[in-house]
């Protein structure tokens, strides 16, 4: 399994569970409660707004969890290649061995996440689940309206 395989799961995965988790909101199912739902001042102000607000958040983030799935697959069928060495090595370099087995266990963690994409690329992709972001900032808006 190389690189992007495992980048492409973690999004694929991502993008389901958003939409696993927000399907009971769609659909009203949810009751008020402090753990599970779109937790914004105004959707605690009555029971009406939280039915509301939910159902809307709910849908925004199912639909910006497409992009987030459709990333994903592009990422499985992207070419394995070498990746970009990260400036840890040198950073620690001048540092003493102590350092070099935690260094090692952290460039191999770090070099999961890189694409054959050039280092601009890999931060970008990298980035993919922060879409939520865009769906929070919808969602807020739209509790302006109510």
């Amino acid at each position: 399994m190389n690189d992007n395989t495992i980048v492409g799961l973690m999004n694929i995965s991502a993008g389901f569970l958003i939409t696993i988790l927000c399907i009971p909101l769609v659909k009203r199912k949810i009751k008020m409660n402090r753990w599970y739902g779109m937790r914004i001042p105004k959707s605690f102000k009555s029971e009406e707004n939280w039915y509301k607000i939910n159902e809307y958040g709910g849908k925004i983030f199912i639909y910006w969890s497409i992009p987030i799935v459709l990333i994903g697959i592009i990422s499985l069928f992207l070419p394995p290649s070498d990746c970009v060495k990260t400036n840890f090595e040198f950073l620690f370099s001048h540092y003493s061995t102590l350092f070099d087995y935690k260094l090692g266990l952290l460039n191999h963690f770090l070099s999961v996440f890189c694409l054959p994409l050039g280092e601009k690329g890999t931060i970008i992709l990298g980035l993919v689940p922060l879409l939520v972001i865009l769906p929070t900032i919808q969602l807020l808006i739209y509790s302006r309206k109510i």
